[in-house]
């Protein structure tokens, strides 16, 4: 009788009705009384499940099936189903597997609480992980939502440690159409970096550069690191000559601006996001530099906000329209 009940196998309350009609049983052992009208509602692989004779062989009791899922992966799952309290995933280790069950068997009122779940960490989350995640799971809103924290974020995730462990099984287009997203963004950014002169002196804003009705440039109504005279210009920098060919003049960036549009771009070249990561410290030690100009100091907090500001709207403009080709079918 001891040696009965020793191989009775464990019941994971609350599912644990002694008047279930079918017994779940999980791939470590642990067993989940449940009725088959509940499983066949929530799920069509179950309910054409129950169609088929009972193979369990068991005589004087529900039937069992035997499945691949761990007992967590499982509760998770059915908490979903029944009148209990939800599921409180607190990261992808948890949510993953109770995603590619519900998948798995069809629940689709499931997938889609899960699915809101995977939203809700979406933010906290890694993005690799999140995005091989919702490629492997084919959840393409999910999947571009997370490309784009990746670009951001995640520079180095080729190098990730320790690798996630989508890896296994994801097809390796998933990380090779992410590769092309990313160097559109890149392209797409560089070019708005690259060609700032022309938004700069005559874009849709309050300091482009005005001229007299003889061609001559006035060069107080434009940015301060073009018309300072009182510290010094980079002549490292293309510059641009602006005005007619016999009244205009040779615009040349002050070294302060010159040194933070460097800084930019090469965060956009590792980091191609529209929010480019690093903007404000690059923007605070531009400040400081040329807060030892006397023209530049009063003016250049304001302006350099400004110019921020735009550029943001120019990236957006210009990211926009790249959209990530998932190589899976929506």
């Amino acid at each position: 009788m001891a040696d009965t009940e020793s191989q009775t196998p464990p019941v994971r309350p609350p599912f644990d009705d002694t008047n279930a009609d079918i017994i779940i049983r999980s791939a470590d052992g642990v067993d989940f009384r449940l009725y088959k009208v509940v499983l066949a509602k929530a799920s069509s692989v179950f309910r054409d499940m129950f169609t088929l004779p009972d193979g369990s062989q068991r005589v004087g009791g529900p039937q069992v099936v035997d499945v691949t899922e761990d007992a967590d992966t499982l509760e998770g799952l059915l908490r979903f189903c029944y009148p209990v309290s939800r599921p409180a995933f607190q990261s992808l280790d948890e949510l993953g597997p109770v995603l590619s069950a519900a998948k798995k068997y069809e629940m689709h009122s499931v997938l889609e609480d899960s699915v809101r779940s995977f939203e809700v960490l979406l933010p906290a989350a890694s993005p690799l992980r999140a995005y091989t995640l919702a490629c492997l799971l084919e959840l393409p809103d999910i999947a571009r939502r997370s490309a784009k924290l990746l670009l951001a974020r995640d520079p180095n995730c080729f190098e990730a440690v320790p690798m996630p462990p989508e890896f296994r099984t994801l097809p390796c287009e998933v990380m090779y159409v992410y590769a092309v997203y990313r160097g559109k963004f890149r392209k797409a950014a560089l070019s708005v970096v690259d060609d700032s002169w022309e938004w700069l002196l005559s874009g849709d804003h309050r300091y482009k550069l005005l001229y007299s009705n003889k061609g001559n440039p006035h060069m107080h109504s434009t940015w301060i690191w073009l018309s300072c005279t009182d510290c010094g210009e980079d002549d490292t920098v293309r510059g641009l000559w602006a005005g007619r060919k016999s009244a205009g003049t040779f615009l040349r960036p002050r070294k302060w601006y010159a040194r933070y549009m460097r800084g930019l771009r090469e965060n956009l070249v590792e980091c191609p996001s529209p929010e480019i990561p690093g903007e404000a410290a690059l923007r605070e030690r531009a400040l400081s530099e040329a807060a030892s100009c006397g023209t530049c100091a009063p003016l250049a907090p304001l302006q350099l906000t400004e110019f921020a500001r735009q550029l943001l709207i120019r990236l957006q403009a210009a990211m926009g329209e790249i959209t990530l080709e998932l190589p899976f079918k929506e």
